[in-house]
């Protein structure tokens, strides 16, 4: 099967994403929620 890339990719954004909540929660006890938007912000932009 050559679809072990479209299954790949998937799995690589998911991780993004854990990693972008860890930093939400991160900037969240900083009380600096910009960053986290920002962050997620790119993030959405990635997966499309």
């Amino acid at each position: 099967m050559q679809n072990s890339k479209g299954q790949q990719r998937p799995l690589i954004l998911f991780s993004l994403f854990k990693s972008t909540i860890k930093l939400a929660f991160k900037t969240k006890k900083n009380s600096n929620q910009t960053q986290a938007i920002k962050s997620f912000s790119f993030l959405s932009v990635l997966s499309f």
